[in-house]
Parts: C-alpha cells; sequence; structure tokens
C-alpha cells in the first residue's frame, strides 16, 4: 500500500445505488472506462482513505457504480458520500496534451502574462464545456475558465499556472 501522498483522486462518491451496497462515482477522469480496470481503491480524504477491494462494476452514461468488498447495505455505501476515491500513484494514466490531474492544478499559483499575481487555485469545478478554476483572489473567489484563450502556460513542477484574464474579469470592485 502506498503513502497518502502516493495516491491520486479519480473520482468522488456521489451516493449508494440499489440494496447490495453499491457505490456510484462521479469520475474525476476523462476515462471512464479506467474503473473497469480496477482491482484496489482508497476512499476518503488523503490522510485517512480505507483501503477497498472491487468486486464488480458496471459503467453508465457519466459514472461508474461500484459493489466493493464489505459493503452490503445501502447504509453503508451511504457513510462514504461526498468522500473521494484513491487509486496508487503508480496507476495514474498520462493526461492528454493540455489536460492536467486536479491535485496537479490544486494550490497553483496564478499570474498574468504581465507578471502580476493573481492567487492561488483552491477548487476545479469539472463542467461540461469545460473545468473552471477556482481562485482565491485577494480574499474574494474569482472563477477562471481553464480555456486555451486565457490559460497561456502550466507549469506542474513549479505550481504555477500563466493567465491572460479576459478585460474586467480582475478587476477589483471596491
Amino acid at each position: 500500500m502506498s503513502p497518502p501522498n502516493e495516491r491520486i483522486a479519480i473520482g468522488r462518491v456521489l451516493k449508494s445505488v440499489g440494496v447490495r451496497g453499491e457505490i456510484c462515482i462521479g469520475p474525476l477522469t476523462n476515462d471512464l472506462h479506467r474503473f473497469s480496470k480496477l482491482s484496489t481503491v482508497f476512499i476518503g480524504s488523503p490522510e485517512t482513505a480505507r483501503e477497498f477491494t472491487v468486486e464488480a462494476v458496471r459503467l453508465a452514461r457519466h459514472s461508474a457504480v461500484v459493489k466493493l468488498k464489505g459493503l452490503s447495505t445501502p447504509e453503508q455505501a451511504s457513510q462514504l458520500r461526498e468522500q473521494f476515491v484513491f487509486v496508487d500513484d503508480k496507476e495514474k494514466v498520462v493526461p492528454p496534451a493540455g489536460s492536467y490531474f486536479v491535485h496537479d492544478i490544486m494550490g497553483s499559483s496564478v499570474q498574468t502574462v504581465s507578471g502580476d499575481v493573481v492567487g492561488v487555485v483552491t477548487d476545479v469545478l469539472n463542467m461540461p464545456a469545460h473545468d473552471v478554476w477556482v481562485i482565491n483572489h485577494r480574499g474574494k473567489e474569482i472563477l477562471l475558465p481553464a480555456t486555451k484563450e486565457i490559460v497561456k502556460q502550466v507549469d506542474v513542477g513549479k505550481k504555477k499556472i500563466v493567465v491572460e484574464p479576459l478585460k474586467g474579469m480582475l478587476d477589483d470592485e471596491d
């Protein structure tokens, strides 16, 4: 078993399903089929995640329904609601060019192309058209569309992002 800092979040438990203790997982990955290949997952927070053996997986349109060993009732499955699903770092897949893991973006410092400090990424919202990065900007949250027009450079190793925000996007309202 790998240490918590060597795990990758690939989903979040949305709800329990049926009467056998299955869970519905919303993916944090572009490859829903990767759930079919899993034999072990960790569920919880990075520091306190519990290890589970995967018994069965059914893929739905935008989620995976998973049966875990040790969960046999809807009540047990419901206790995992809203918790993250992790895999060992060795099971991660390489994202396509221009795509990044959520954990690679979280905590990154953001600055404009002119060098002005914008803030730090505090959350990543997965939306139908594109991701939206939530940035703490001078004590306020701003929503930054993660599009090629706005995001000019991402340095995962240095946790640094360079953006060219739309006119008025960062203007103070004070």
